[in-house]
């Protein structure tokens, strides 16, 4: 073989690779964490798709849930029940040192990472007030971003982490608000009944549930450079479980169908795509960081198993058949 027909074939074979690395098809590389009750004893395991090898990450007598990785997918963050007390976590992605958060402010309901993966926001709720506070990760500095009577609901931050979004509902000018974690600086954003505001990848939109006066939750997006909303889902149904893709594409799950069904809605055409069709509950869609596949919890045979699916709702393939019931995931 010559010289150049070696050039020709080396340069041939670094292409190849190139385009199978960049393809977006393969989820092999992706590892899944995920909260299952077992034997009446919930946990939290993790699950490697390159062997499907399931390593159990927490074991003691608490109700471990949500876990969700950081952003750099270095550390893994959970809420643990313990005596009737919810306390926040993190670990190690291998369920290593176990560190317990912001656990003498009262019970944390819910948490977001920063995009940064330096600072987690919580809901924490004690007398039955809720409040939303920001813990630094590198220091443990804690700051209060709302005051405890206020009954202030967690949104999410800013793609920049410069910003975090909550909910007033309770006041006399109800809406979700921005605030500066680091600063001083609050603004009023949407005013209703808004709550679980979702931030775009691309800074563009804020997706959210607003309370209509038939109890339903709708989905609504606010478009932040023209502060207009709209009614992506104008009906008397609940859509729920709303997350974004890297593309900034919705997912969420509506019930307007009858049972619980899986949906994407592409902002930029208005666009909405159904991804399932079935007799039986689908929830807890999750993208992976791709965008190209989404993670769900289907109750196809009883208990909720771990599917994952195309972004266009093809070749749905099944990852757990297990006698427990998975109850939340992250990927």
């Amino acid at each position: 073989m010559t010289q150049n027909k070696k050039n020709i074939l080396f340069i041939s074979m670094i292409f190849t690779l190139i385009f199978i690395s960049c393809s977006g098809d393969s989820i092999n590389d992706q590892e899944i964490i995920y909260s299952a009750n077992k034997n009446n004893n919930t946990d939290i395991y993790k699950i490697d798709l390159k062997d499907f090898e399931v390593t159990r990450l927490t074991n003691n007598k608490g109700i471990d849930t949500k876990p969700r990785w950081s952003k750099d997918k270095d550390k893994i963050a959970f809420l643990s029940e313990k005596n009737g007390i919810s306390s926040l976590y993190i670990m190690n992605k291998d369920g290593e040192s176990k560190k317990s958060l912001l656990s003498e402010l009262g019970d944390v309901e819910n948490f977001k990472w920063c995009p940064k993966s330096k600072k987690i926001a919580a809901q924490i709720n004690d007398d039955n007030y809720t409040w939303v506070s920001v813990i630094d990760l590198e220091n443990d500095e804690i700051s209060h971003l709302t005051r405890k009577k206020e009954n202030a609901t967690l949104g999410g931050w800013s793609p920049d982490g410069e910003w975090l979004l909550f909910s007033i509902i309770e006041n006399n000018n109800p809406g979700i608000r921005k605030k500066n974690p680091d600063g001083v600086d609050e603004v009023l954003v949407t005013s209703g009944k808004d709550t679980n505001a979702i931030w775009s990848p691309d800074g563009k939109w804020i997706a959210f549930n607003r309370m209509t006066e038939d109890g339903s939750n709708d989905l609504y997006l606010h478009d932040i450079n023209n502060e207009r909303s709209q009614n992506v889902a104008p009906d008397d149904f609940n859509e729920e479980f709303i997350s974004w893709s890297r593309e900034s594409k919705l997912l969420f799950v509506s019930d307007k169908d009858g049972n619980s069904e899986i949906y994407t809605f592409d902002p930029n055409n208005n666009k909405e795509n159904r991804l399932t069709n079935n007799r039986v509950e689908d929830h807890s869609p999750v993208w992976n960081d791709k965008g190209s596949n989404i993670l769900f919890r289907s109750m196809n045979d009883g208990d909720f198993d771990l599917y994952y699916m195309e972004n266009s709702g093809e070749n749905q393939k099944r990852i757990t058949n297990t006698s427990y019931e998975i109850i939340d995931a992250d990927w």
